[in-house]
């Protein structure tokens, strides 16, 4: 299990065995948080550090920096260097990559480090990138899915609204997979997240929803859409689902969902 310390109140619920991995902006965050985390929580788990130059790591690191030797290249752009030291106060020790503009040098240095001193340098630096992946899914869940307003206590309660998030997330994930692949799976590898999809669908639109003979859900668009557009997407694609048995909502009494588009002023053409 990977986890991003965003949110404190979440901790408690964990299970400390179960984290591997924790992924921390140190720009609030002290030495002796690194040992408690590490020492004290998540003792079977390592930890992942973005650190800012502040006095004490400037210190570790400037023999380091001074030296212009076994600098690696990283990319075409930066260059790397590693170095193992233990935090004075809690003797905490870690492993830290620095990475600087190739150019620039010391006007660029950024810092990044983990407790798991066999990880390999370059693996440090692409690991820490995980974090923005996780914070950007937390954000997308409270967007989305509000999971930030949780009401109650009840603990049978709180763990079943959260089954009820989890359930509608891997529906949604289905739905993105067969949309296809530019939703599913875009340039910079993220996935369109429900209130993009929310917002390209029913946006400023004006909509009319009715039943059919058989009692499915139809639901048209009221603005004339071009063909090769989401919308058309999206119709074909609940079509295709309805023919292999697969666009049912069992809480509608298996009624199927159709999505269709109208140009609301076609009438105007016969008119003129």
């Amino acid at each position: 299990m990977h986890a991003c310390r965003k949110d404190t109140n979440i901790l408690p619920i964990l299970d400390p065995l179960a984290v591997q991995e924790l992924y921390i902006d140190s720009e609030y965050t002290k030495e002796k948080d690194f040992h408690y985390y590490k020492k004290v929580v998540f003792k079977n788990g390592d930890i992942f550090i973005c650190l800012k130059k502040n006095k004490q790591i400037l210190k570790l690191i400037k023999p380091a920096t001074d030296s212009d030797e076994e600098w690696e290249p990283f990319n075409k752009d930066d260059e790397f260097k590693a170095i193992q030291v233990k935090l004075p106060k809690t003797g905490l020790e870690m492993k830290i990559v620095i990475l600087r503009d190739r150019e620039k040098k010391t006007e660029n240095i950024r810092c990044f480090s983990s407790t798991n001193l066999q990880l390999h340098s370059k693996d440090i630096l692409r690991k820490y990138r995980f974090r923005w992946v996780i914070e950007n899914g937390i954000k997308d869940l409270v967007s989305s899915y509000f999971i930030d307003e949780i009401f109650g206590l009840d603990p049978v309660k709180v763990e079943f609204e959260f089954y009820c998030v989890m359930v509608a997330r891997l529906a949604y994930e289905y739905f993105l997979k067969e949309l296809g692949g530019q939703y599913y799976n875009k340039v910079d590898g993220n996935k369109c997240t429900l209130q993009k999809m929310r917002t390209l669908l029913f946006e400023k639109r004006n909509c009319k929803i009715e039943q059919d003979h058989s009692g499915n859900l139809i639901l048209t668009l009221l603005d004339w859409q071009k063909k090769g557009t989401i919308e058309d997407h999206v119709s074909k694609m609940l079509l295709s689902l309805k023919e292999k048995g697969k666009n049912k909502t069992l809480w509608w009494n298996n009624r199927s969902v159709f999505l269709r588009a109208k140009n609301q002023y076609d009438f105007l053409k016969s008119v003129q």
